[in-house]
Order: structure tokens, then C-alpha cells, then sequence
């Protein structure tokens, strides 16, 4: 997964242009659809969830080719200038740490006050739209979320950058 997302990280600064980015996201979508069915051919299968080497492909393929999907939705946004309409889904891509965490321990305690009833119910489920415009709400109140901010300032430092040098370059 390390090196898929390095690989990731490769592609996405290559697809500038849409025309590239749709044959990239195509290409993946295919090679994904390609790995679960000759998967799905084996005596291990490529069934979701399974961690056969089959399904683990086709999942990779498939949640890179979404990456470059998105990107390409957020470059056709912008060129008809509906940035402001996605402010609050690239807020929570911004604060994903924040809104991850808030998201498990919300189903964390509703699985507790339900008795670890199954959490796939449309209200449960719908209540990411709260994360989502509490994330929005944070970035813009606060510039960042909470624990990105923690992240931020608990970073190891480069040797000698806490020291400013002056200029007269004393210290």
C-alpha cells in the first residue's frame, strides 16, 4: 500500500491536463475490473474484504483510480467555478485526521449505546454530513482542525531551526 501511494503520489503530479487524467483514471479502473476478475477465476477468489492478493490489487487499483477521478471532478468544478459548492468536502480532505477520528469514536458510541447494533442505518450513516460541516466549520473558524494542529506542533524539528540567526548573523 506504501508503494501504491508513492506511485500515487508520482501520477497525480503528471495529470495536469484532463485529457491525460481521463485515460489514466480509465486505465486504473480497468486494470482494477481486470485484477478481481482474473482473480475471481482462482480457487482464493477476489471477494470483497477477503485479503487475497487478487482483491488487494483490484482495491488498490480501484481507490487510485478514484484519486485521480476526484481530481479530475475538483479541475471540472473549478473551471465552472463551484469551488466554493465543494468548500466543505475539501475541508474534511484538509482536516481528514480531525474528521476521521471524530467519525470513529461517533460510531464508537453509538455501538455502545445500541448495544453494537449495526451502524448501516440511513441516520448513522447520514451523520458523516455532520463531520463533514464540522470540518468546514473548523477550517474556517480555525484555519485547521485540532488534532492537524497538534500534529503540526509536535513535528520534529530540523536540527537548529528553532535558533533564527540574525542579521548581522550573530545568534
Amino acid at each position: 500500500m506504501a508503494l501504491g501511494g508513492l506511485a500515487l503520489a508520482a501520477v497525480l503530479r503528471q495529470v495536469t491536463r484532463l485529457p491525460q487524467a481521463w485515460v489514466v483514471a480509465g486505465a486504473l479502473f480497468a486494470a482494477s475490473l481486470a485484477a478481481y476478475r482474473i482473480g475471481a477465476g482462482t480457487a482464493s477468489g477476489s471477494a470483497a474484504y477477503s485479503g487475497t492478493t487478487a482483491e488487494v490489487i483490484g482495491a488498490t487499483l480501484l481507490a487510485t483510480g478514484s484519486v485521480v477521478a476526484s481530481f479530475i471532478m475538483l479541475a471540472l468544478a473549478e473551471r465552472i467555478s463551484l469551488r466554493r459548492v465543494l468548500a466543505p468536502l475539501l475541508a474534511a480532505g484538509r482536516l481528514a485526521l480531525t474528521a476521521y477520528t471524530l467519525q470513529i469514536l461517533w460510531l464508537a458510541l453509538l455501538s455502545a449505546l445500541r448495544d453494537g447494533a449495526p451502524d448501516d442505518q440511513w441516520w448513522i450513516l447520514g451523520s458523516s454530513l455532520v463531520v463533514v460541516g464540522g470540518s468546514w466549520l473548523l477550517e474556517r473558524l480555525m484555519g485547521t482542525g485540532p488534532l492537524e494542529w497538534l500534529i503540526h506542533v509536535l513535528r520534529p524539528r530540523p536540527l537548529g531551526s528553532s535558533v533564527s540567526a540574525r542579521s548581522d548573523g550573530s545568534r
